[in-house]
């Protein structure tokens, strides 16, 4: 008999193969590597790109799961306290509500700066390989072709003390444009068939929430010349694999 899948089995599977992320990081000098061999003229700054840009993804498949688990624990617990159900259930459900700025942040970032179904990294591979240019003026173009109304975000992500009172009704309505898009287009959840009870709901996500890792690194800081940009970045994904 065919085993019937929920949302939560689809996002666990996800979870399970991109949660270990310092693992992906190889990527970056096997795929520049391999490349090398077979074309030594190849642009290292675009390889090295292609292999972060792997890295990233995983970081925003693990960002709006997360998400996705934040979003329905509030709903379970606004259920509960509305319809007056088993009290005891708050407590599991207020602990998992813990809010993870590291996982937030990223979540905005990719928000903001999708265009045309491409995050920021695409976009710069896809600028460079297009028009021949330098990571520099790749950067600067994917910069400057910020959506309008999304600019004044930016400040939320370089912002020290993000709280999840800074998300206001109108960031909220940004992140979930954003992921509901992403869900239903890169982790497909509408091919679950099993409706669970509010129990089991509730037992699902806040067991998935606790699988959630922890050592999450995602920094990106406009502060610094786009030259030195990437050579900042790997230096700083070097630094977690000692």
């Amino acid at each position: 008999m065919k085993k019937e899948i929920t949302t939560y089995d689809i996002m666990e599977k996800e979870l399970n193969k991109n949660k270990h992320l310092i693992f992906n990081i190889f990527k970056i000098y096997l795929y520049t590597l391999k490349t090398k061999l077979i074309d030594k003229e190849k642009n290292s700054k675009l390889l090295y790109l292609i292999g972060i840009q792997e890295y990233f993804n995983s970081v925003d498949i693990i960002s709006n799961i997360y998400y996705e688990l934040f979003l329905d624990l509030t709903r379970f617990k606004e259920i509960i306290i509305k319809n007056n159900l088993m009290m005891y259930n708050l407590i599991p459900i207020s602990v998992s509500l813990s809010f993870r700025k590291n996982y937030f942040i990223p979540l905005l970032f990719n928000a903001v700066f999708e265009n045309n179904g491409e995050c920021f990294f695409e976009q710069i591979i896809t600028h460079m390989k297009t028009h021949n240019e330098k990571i520099e003026e790749a950067l600067k173009y994917v910069i400057e072709n910020i959506k309008p109304e999304r600019k004044k975000y930016l400040r939320l992500i370089k912002k020290e003390n993000f709280e999840i009172k800074d998300i206001d009704d109108e960031v909220k309505i940004l992140l979930d444009e954003y992921h509901k898009k992403f869900m239903n287009s890169k982790l497909n959840l509408n091919i679950a068939e099993k409706k669970q009870n509010l129990e089991e709901e509730i037992e699902s996500a806040i067991k998935l929430v606790k699988k959630i890792p922890d050592n999450l690194y995602f920094n990106i800081d406009f502060t610094i010349e786009p030259e030195d940009q990437l050579k900042e970045e790997i230096n700083n994904l070097k630094k977690i694999l000692q």
